[in-house]
């Protein structure tokens, strides 16, 4: 096959694999669109008409959707919200409630019906952020509700998210509505990450290689996990608020790290001082992210209070990586090209998303554009930028290989026949004597080859040459290796036992010779010598090569002296 050819087949697959992503983002796209235009009936905005109380002051008839408190509360402040139940609430239906980093105590006229927290305060744990369920009985109708929210840590909520009454058969489809573009969001992260994975796993391409897409693979299910928690979405699996606080900080704390690494790999390549500072930045986060680890399951410092400090490393360590790899345009290659902008749009999402998260959480608490992260967007955008250039990386190394493969195949082999040059072949006859092996060389030297030249032309005389070399690699396939080593001279090595069949290959390359002399119009004819390593002195090629060329010109001298021609007439 081809350079061209072996190129573009590779080139299709590269297609095919980009189509792949593409139809997996449509199909995402798809389903959350389709969940977005469900109808979910019977879920009732209850929001409105709270009492609140915080440190002493009371606010009255209040709607969370615009309620922002006006300071953030200390660790330990209580806001009490209290609530008249309404005499006809829909038997069986349930309270949907969302807190951050807060023990929640919930009561109706004084008697307690539901608390969280306490217990992990005590053994020394964060308390976990999550949705709070609990139902509405009928002997709770027309009485006082009374939700305590006691921060658990330092501004730990600056707002109440709005509450809903659903019937308790709705929480499920309730909530997923409520964050369907983050769920499928944190899905398509978690399960292209995972994917990937495997993938790379696979031992089908060199260990670098399959190392850089584990990386994208890490960070793109590292950033799924998060998502997940920052939506509340692992609650559907497990209802430790706490465990799935520390998944979601854990994730968001080490995503950064493979993204570095998969940076650092690829300035390995040019190496300078660019791939010095990758060094140092891998050094420096990963240093901080075992501290803040370390530091919260010691129970020193938890890690929701080392998220700024994570934030701010975080974007100095992006910026860091962003302009060390800054470089002329022309000079860099596609890859390069399509990283540099993947990572300004992901510190672009990244701020845009930090800006929104102060804005959220001190000064419009519940305007909907607000609600959601905008992060793990940028995340899937990058994410497919870096899958892109990736493909492109691949492409160029199969086009390298394919090129060095093509280069060494001219190196190796005649170009006309598709046997090997005489510097291979006697490379690998020298390696068969080095570890003592038995050859034997049959030396071929077609006949008549300058006759054909002269009187029939160059082109007749290449075909003749072509025609032998088929007729002998046919003969001799399961047994010898062959070559050319000059215009009309081939050899053929037959090692070990093999030895005996030579006859048996001779007989077949006599017929394949009248067969292929009928087929092109003449007579194709060669005199042949053969000996073995084991009839010579002095083991080495020389002696073996110049015993069969002694014979196998006495066998030409011995053809002409019979008459025998090389045409047909």
């Amino acid at each position: 096959m081809s350079t061209g050819h072996v190129i573009k087949d590779k080139r299709i697959r590269l297609l095919n694999a980009i189509a792949g992503v593409v139809i997996l983002l449509m199909m995402f796209v798809s389903v959350v669109l389709l969940l977005q235009r469900q109808s979910l009936e019977g879920i009732q905005d209850y929001s409105d008409g709270w009492t609140v109380v915080y440190h002493g002051k009371r606010y009255e008839n209040v709607n969370f959707h615009d309620f922002v408190l006006p300071e953030t509360p200390d660790r330990n402040d209580v806001m009490t919200l209290t609530k008249h139940l309404d005499p006809h609430v829909p038997p069986d239906s349930s309270l949907m409630l969302l807190t951050y980093l807060s023990k929640v105590n919930v009561s109706y006229n004084d008697i307690p019906l539901y608390h969280y927290g306490r217990e992990d305060e005590a053994d020394g744990r964060m308390v976990g952020s999550g949705y709070h369920f609990f139902r509405i009985h009928s002997f709770m109708q027309d009485k006082d509700l009374k939700i305590e929210i006691q921060a658990a840590e330092d501004a730990a909520f600056t707002n109440v998210d709005p509450i809903y009454l659903v019937p308790s058969d709705m929480v499920i489809p309730t909530y997923a509505k409520r964050h369907a573009w983050s769920i499928f969001n944190s899905i398509f992260l978690f399960m292209l990450g995972v994917c990937l994975i495997i993938v790379s796993a696979a031992p089908i391409d060199h260990w670098e290689n399959r190392a850089r897409l584990t990386m994208i693979g890490t960070f793109s299910l590292l950033m799924g996990m998060w998502t997940m928690g920052s939506v509340k979405f692992l609650q559907l699996l497990s209802s430790d608020l706490t465990m799935n606080s520390e998944i979601e900080y854990m994730s968001l704390f080490l995503a950064p790290m493979p993204l570095f690494l998969l940076i650092c790999s690829l300035r390995k390549e040019k190496g300078g001082w660019q791939h010095r500072i990758m060094h140092i930045i891998i050094a420096v986060f990963g240093t901080a992210d075992a501290t803040f680890i370390l530091l919260h399951f010691l129970g020193i410092v938890h890690m929701c209070i080392t998220l700024s400090a994570f934030h701010i490393i975080a974007a100095l360590s992006l910026l860091a990586t962003i302009v060390s790899g800054l470089e002329r345009f022309q000079n860099m290659n596609q890859q390069q090209r399509v990283m540099n902008l993947g990572l300004l749009i992901l510190l672009a999402f990244g701020a845009i998303d930090l800006v929104r998260f102060n804005l959220q959480k001190f000064f419009f608490p519940n305007v909907p554009i607000l609600s959601e992260s905008y992060l793990p967007v940028g995340a899937v955008v990058f994410i497919m930028f870096l899958l892109v250039g990736y493909l492109m990386y691949l492409y160029d190394l199969m086009k390298k290989e394919t090129e060095r493969q093509t280069l060494t195949h001219l190196a190796y082999r005649d170009p006309m026949t598709g046997l090997y040059n005489r510097a291979s072949i006697i490379d690998i006859f020298q390696q068969a004597l080095d570890v003592g092996e038995d050859v034997t060389l049959l030396l071929f030297d077609v006949n008549g080859l300058k006759h054909t030249n002269d009187s029939m032309g160059h082109a007749m005389g290449d075909e003749l040459i072509v025609a032998f070399s088929k007729c002998l690699s046919k003969a001799f396939e399961r047994i010898g290796t062959g070559a050319r080593i000059g215009g009309d001279e081939f050899v053929m090595l037959v090692s070990g036992e093999r030895r005996k069949k030579i006859e048996s290959a001779l007989a077949t390359f006599a017929e394949l010779e009248q067969s292929a002399s009928k087929e092109i119009g003449f007579a194709i004819r060669a005199a042949y010598g053969m000996a073995g390593s084991d009839e010579v002195s002095e083991k080495t090629t020389d002696e073996v090569y110049r015993l069969a060329d002694a014979r196998m010109y006495a066998m030409k001298q011995r053809m002409k002296e019979e008459g025998v021609s090389d045409f047909r007439e």
